[in-house]
């Protein structure tokens, strides 16, 4: 960060004639903050905005290696469970009801850890993609604010979330690899600076 004077009265925009940096305006000294890669200067009216636009397509699995683990451990651990329910009652002489629920849940079951091991992401200069039963899709002319989310102390287990809103509605992607938690930081950071 570095510190310095001028400011653009007219979109509240600050720039360092000597670096380049952008920064805020703050009552005569100012801060300027280099902006990362990816987030371009864009006029909209008389205002001048921060923009994510990713510098590349990134895409990789939404779930890291240690949740698929836990994923597989947990179904093994249910399907287990389940076959050890069924040899131990007599399923077959309850109604269709709970024959039906515990069909509907074993389904269930399979289709979400199909899912877990198959989701990907993808983030291009159109938007982010998240495959799932159902794919999420959200457009960068849409999002009107991004933060990532974590769990303290189990980021191992469970990484950060990026949550955007866009509207009325918020989405929630998940990001398995390096390369997507950064480009998720990058998304966050961007609109932290569009405030």
């Amino acid at each position: 960060m570095e510190y310095g004077h001028g400011t653009d009265e007219a979109c509240g925009v600050d720039r360092d004639q000597a670096t380049g940096n952008i920064g805020v305006a703050r009552a005569g000294w100012h801060r300027f903050q280099t902006l990362p890669r990816g987030i371009q200067r864009i006029k909209e009216g008389s205002m001048s905005i921060a923009f994510y636009k990713p510098e590349k397509t990134v895409s990789g699995p939404s779930y890291s290696v240690w949740f698929k683990l836990l994923a597989t451990v947990v179904s093994i651990g249910l399907a287990i469970y389940g076959a050890d329910i069924a040899l131990r009652y007599p399923l077959l002489q309850y109604g269709l009801g709970v024959k039906a629920l515990l069909l509907c849940a074993v389904l269930m079951l399979i289709v979400s850890y199909y899912w877990f091991l198959r989701s990907t992401i993808t983030i291009d200069e159109r938007g982010i993609t998240q495959t799932w039963l159902y794919n999420r899709q959200v457009e960068w002319r849409d999002v009107r604010s991004a933060k990532m989310i974590g769990i303290p102390f189990l980021g191992w287990l469970f990484p950060p979330r990026l949550v955007v809103r866009t509207g009325n509605s918020f989405s929630t992607f998940n990001g398995g690899t390096r390369d997507v938690l950064i480009e998720f930081a990058k998304i966050s950071l961007a609109f932290q600076l569009k405030k």
